[in-house]
């Protein structure tokens, strides 16, 4: 199978695993090794200052945000921005990928920039994830910056209807469809 890094996976509606009930995770890295990703629709509890002020490194968080839950695998704390100075990797077009320290210092101290930090993470090993979606366990579509940064609330029934969308339109073979029109 191609990599899927960089994809979204949606939960089927029936998804039974609790850990991924109704949720968008983002492929980071795909490969015959694994994968591995994070949920884009589960906020947490903890503001970011909190989680600052208990690492204890005297960083001044400037930021309201809350940290995500990015899985049920614990690990680093890591962040998906749009600031391609403060970054490790490159996901998507536009959203990046930071894990080490400093990096991460710099990003929760500038206001200016888009953020969501992470706890924990998803993952699979080999030829799992091939395995669930090939059984039926998830629907892919291209992940955009916006899927990113969206309201964490509304993010799985907008990607469930535009892979609606999509599958529909491609079914029926029409070419001038208007974007963004309500078919509800």
């Amino acid at each position: 199978m191609k990599s899927l890094a960089g994809k979204l996976l949606i939960a089927i509606p029936d998804l039974s695993d609790s850990n991924f009930f109704r949720t968008v995770v983002l492929l980071i890295e795909h490969s015959r090794d694994g994968a591995v990703g994070v949920v884009l629709n589960r906020p947490g509890n903890m503001p970011l200052k909190k989680l600052w002020s208990a690492l204890a490194v005297g960083i001044q968080v400037k930021r309201r945000d809350c940290v995500h839950i990015g899985g049920p695998v614990q690990g680093p704390i890591l962040a998906l921005h749009d600031q391609v100075d403060g970054s490790d990797s490159q996901v998507i077009d536009g959203i990046y990928l930071t894990m080490s320290g400093d990096k991460l210092n710099h990003l929760v101290s500038d206001s200016n920039c888009k953020l969501k930090v992470f706890s924990g993470y998803s993952g699979w090993g080999p030829n799992q994830l091939e395995s669930e979606i090939e059984g039926g366990g998830w629907l892919l579509h291209p992940a955009e910056p916006r899927h990113v940064f969206c309201d964490s609330a509304e993010l799985w029934k907008d990607v469930c209807e535009s892979v609606g969308n999509t599958v529909m339109f491609a079914g029926l073979s029409l070419n001038n469809v208007p974007h963004g029109a309500d078919w509800n």
